[in-house]
Formats: structure tokens, sequence, C-alpha cells
């Protein structure tokens, strides 16, 4: 999020933000990004502090940062936490503080969320922002022309512990269920605000049995990993005790900050026993790993696939993260016709599908205009094979050949298999995008222009024949996602608010981007002087022969562990 700050600053330089109008036709995130992009469209004092100079940025970024460890700092320090099997085998001050943090927010993802946006808006001055709808009449006055798409993950079943049965989504009219995690979208444009499944019909709910104790062996049709050769339905095998059309999200009503920011970034969701499919893909990647690896972590030193079975056995059974996935009718319990979301990551981690997607079903779209395209990625490390699969996973690249845009794969970076997100007809792999990579001077940022054509994607509705003109900002940054607990945050929130600040306060990526959009000609000014007219001017330039698109601000979130869960599991 602190990275998207310094970037919607350079926008603003460039005169594509400005205090009263965007220049973007839509701006979409995924994960922790969409808890900025749902301040930056509902807050008016959030969006205000984006018009800052490059130290106001990094003062905010500090700000916000302190009111997220003033919330650490109120996490109760639970004992279990710091003994039995954590310290045993693997103690650290990460495990205990996720630990902490699960116990007093009841491992709920979204009351979690909740109370840090809570801590943060106070402080910047917008106490109202978690009740604030996310409607299209009360965006912002400077967002009422950009859209907003925050990207979700919906998961295929569902299971209620207090029946032992599961809730199955299927498409509509058939015999078959989903098997994979499909992207849901929650789109506010001037239509209003909706959810878009990536489903080729309406989704259908059946239910069925579940068992009370779990073997990956019962999920084997769902796909478990490397999960060759499968596709995204398999066929229904039991008789569905009720069925019908699964409810609308939220019961069908305008969700608010909160919800859309929480269904975003469920990031640990994957592991919730609660939707069995997906955990049981997660944890086959782990088996697959400790069968096939020689690393020395616990499970593979011991070679003891039956402890491993175990222990993801206690885990299903256990509530303690059931509902680090979010219900899709929360704060409300789930019931026979609902789902769960996990974090947007898992099925299209930088959004650009799903934004260019919405645009081309727009009525008033125009196939004959170029679609152009900041995509800014807060990697990590520049070098790590997730970085350039999730922008090679748009084209015709190495690791897709032979599945249908849209058809069932599973990358090698990836926990879940997924919808493939193949959008562009070009062939492009990773040598030739690191050939393409140009340096940002005096940061760690890459950049990379890429010209591509739109293929038929029938998951995320894009249609062929379009020019997209993508510029991808590798922002290379070795800082890490697992910002948990009082001291990692105080370690933490200097190097972010550094981090923010260079990004703004960088004249070449600002020039880069003014290069990108035609507007070379403009002078910079300083933030807080980015005028009127310079925004004019950028409308001007752009909307003769361009469709300014912005699927910005991924926020990457990588585990590197799955013994921290398998333990806190232990614990209850």
């Amino acid at each position: 999020m602190c990275a998207c700050i310094g970037f919607a600053n350079v926008f603003h330089q460039v005169g594509l933000l400005s205090e009263t109008s965007s220049q973007f036709s839509a701006v979409s995130t995924v994960s922790g990004a969409s808890w900025f992009s749902a301040q930056l469209f509902y807050s008016d004092e959030f969006y205000k502090n984006m018009m800052g100079t490059p130290d106001d940025i990094q003062n905010f970024v500090t700000s916000w940062m302190n009111s997220y460890l003033a919330l650490n700092e109120n996490v109760t320090e639970n004992e279990s936490c710091s003994e039995t099997i954590i310290k045993k085998r693997n103690r650290s001050e990460l495990y205990e503080s996720l630990c902490n943090l699960l116990i007093e927010f009841n491992g709920d993802w979204a009351e979690f969320v909740a109370s840090m946006l809570e801590a943060a808006s106070k402080d910047f001055g917008d106490p109202e922002f978690t009740s604030r709808k996310c409607g299209e009449d009360n965006r912002v006055a400077a967002l009422k022309e950009t859209d907003l798409l925050i990207q979700s993950s919906l998961a295929p079943n569902s299971r209620q512990r207090s029946t032992e049965t599961a809730i199955y989504l299927g498409p509509s009219g058939g015999s078959d269920l989903y098997s994979v995690v499909l992207p849901a979208t929650y789109v506010v444009n001037k239509n209003g605000g909706r959810f878009v499944i990536g489903s080729s019909s309406s989704l259908e709910a059946y239910n069925g049995p579940t068992t009370e104790a779990f073997s990956l062996s019962e999920w084997e049709n769902f796909y478990m990993y490397p999960g060759t050769n499968g596709t995204i339905e398999i066929a229904n095998t039991f008789e569905a005790s009720t069925k019908g059309y699964f409810r609308e999200p939220f019961n069908g009503s305008t969700p608010n900050t909160v919800q859309v920011a929480s269904i975003s970034s469920a990031a640990l969701g994957p592991f919730s026993p609660l939707i069995p499919s997906v955990f049981s893909q997660t944890l086959s990647t782990y088996r697959y790993e400790s069968e096939n690896s020689d690393s020395d972590t616990v499970l593979s030193a011991e070679n003891n696939l039956k402890l491993f079975d175990n222990l993801v056995n206690v885990m299903y059974k256990s509530s303690t993260i059931d509902n680090a996935a979010v219900c899709s009718q929360w704060p409300k319990k789930c019931k026979k016709k609902d789902g769960y979301f996990i974090d947007g990551w898992l099925v299209e981690n930088p959004a650009l599908a799903i934004n260019i997607g919405q645009y081309q079903n727009e009525t008033n779209f125009d196939l004959t205009k170029k679609i152009k395209v900041v995509l800014t990625n807060t990697n990590q490390k520049e070098n790590s094979t997730f970085t350039y699969q999730q922008i090679l996973a748009y084209f015709s690249t190495t690791f897709n050949q032979g599945v249908k845009p849209g058809d069932f794969g599973w990358v090698s970076s990836q926990y879940l298999p997924w919808p493939s997100p193949q959008i562009f007809e070009e062939y492009l792999d990773e040598d030739a995008l690191k050939a393409m990579l140009k340096p940002v001077a005096g940061t760690n940022m890459t950049t990379a222009l890429i010209d591509a054509t739109t293929l038929t994607n029938p998951v995320y509705g894009t249609r062929e024949g379009q020019k997209v003109q993508v510029l991808v900002v590798f922002l290379n940054e070795d800082i890490t996602t697992y910002i948990v607990g009082t001291e990692a945050v105080k370690r933490a929130t200097p190097k972010l608010a550094q981090m923010a600040y260079t990004i703004a306060s960088s004249q070449d990526l600002v020039s880069q981007v003014r290069d990108f959009f035609n507007l070379n000609d403009m002078m910079a000014s300083a933030p807080k002087e980015t005028s009127k007219e310079t925004s004019k001017e950028a409308s001007k330039e752009t909307s003769e022969d361009t469709k300014v698109s912005s699927g910005y601000c991924n926020y990457s979130v990588f585990h590197s562990t799955i013994l921290f869960t398998l333990f806190v599991a232990l614990l209850y």
C-alpha cells in the first residue's frame, strides 16, 4: 500500500491525478493495494494527502504506519504463542506475532482489516471511512469519472462445520462443479457497483456431504499439484440436498470499504479449512515438495509424510483460522447459498486482465483506440520467478503452451491452479522481458514498455483485436510483506516511508510516465502546484486516440512456510 501512495503522487505530478479530476479511466488493485484504492476512492482526506510533496508523502506513510503500530501494540501477548510446539520446533518473532494476532481477532481477517483501517482513518481525519458504502455516487469528486476494480477470488466450495455439508459452485443449468477459484471483481462505474464473477454462466449453488476427518485423496478430483491435464470443472458425483442460484455477495447490497478491502486481501485464506478444495490444492503443493525436495525443512528432513497428513487433519478439524477466508456475507454468517473470498492474487495478481475485460464490455468502448496501461508491480526481488511469471502469463509464453485462454493451468510459483489470464496474442518469454528492462535512475526500480494485441478470453471478458501499450514498473524493493508485531512495524516503517519518498521524488520515473502518455512537452511542476490547466492538457493529449487505464499497485504476498499454520492448529 505504501508503494501505491508513492505512485499516486507521481501520477499527480504529471497531471493525471489532480485535486479536481482524474485522467485514468480505471484503477484496478489486488490484495493489500485494495486497502489503498478503497481509501483513495472513498476518503477525501486520504485523497488530498496524495497531492503533497515527496516529503509530505513520506510523512503521511509514517503517520499511517504509526496508526498500524498502535494497533499492534494493543494486541495481547498470549502465552500459548510463545510456548508448546512453536517453542519446541521453530520459535520466531514472526510466528509469535502472527499467532497473537490470530487470537486477538478470533482468526477473522475481515475483523483485523476493519480495525486496521479504522485506526488509520481516524488518525488522518476521516473516522467515518470504514462504514462508507462503495457506490458510484460517494466516490471522491476527482474520481467520479474513474472506474474502480477490486480483484478477489471466489472459492469453488465452502464447508459448514455444524452440519458437515459443503456448498459447491457450478455453472448454471449443468451437472458440473468448478474445481478452481474463480476471478471475482467488485466494479464501480457510472452504472453503479456490482460483482463480476469469472464464470461462463450464472452460478448454481449445490449442497453435498463432506467428511469430518480429512484426507487429500478425497479431493483428488479437484486436481492436486502438479495438476497436469486438469480442467476447471469436474463432474457432480453426489445428489444435492438443496440447490439454487448462488446468493449475491453481501446479499446484493452495496458493500462498504472494509468488505471490499478484506475480500481482496485475505492472503491466509487458502489455509482455511472452510474451503476444502482450495485447502487441499494449497497443501498438495507442500506435500509434493516434501516428497521431492532435498531441503532441510522439518518435514522433508524427517521425510515423514504420515506426520504431515496427521498435522493437516488436525488443522482441518480446528476452527482457529476458519475465517482467514472471508464469508461473502461478512459480518453475517455464510449459509447454504454463500461462498468465501480469498486474496485476489490467487487468480490474477496484477489485476490487468479483468481491467481490460471490463473496459471492453462497456457499451461505448472503442476497439480502434489504443489502451494505455501503467502496471506497477510491487515485487520484492527483481529476479524472482514469480515476478516475471505474473507478467508473462498475459502472453503466449513458455508455461502456458497448450492451455487456452481461460482454461485450467498451474504455474509452479502459484499455490493454486488458475484460469489462464492470457489476454494478448504475442509471445513473450523471460529473456525477452528482461531485455526490455530499463533502469529508473537513482532507484532500484526498472520499467518495461510492452506493445500487445488483445485476444478473446471468456473468463476475463476480453475481446480480440485491440492494441494495448503497457508500461510496467517493477519496484524491486527487498522489504518483507510480513509486517506483523510491534518490533516488525517499527523496523519497517522508516523503510516504507523512504520507499514512498523515493518513488515520489524520482524525476526519472516522472519523465518516463510523462513520455509514455505523450506529455513530454509539459513542464514538470511541484506537486502542490500541478494545475487544472495541466490536467486539461493531459486530458486533451490522451482522449484523442487513447483510453488511459491503470491496472496498478498489486501487492504480492508470499508465504514461505506452512509450519506456522500447522503449529497454531495444534494449540487448540
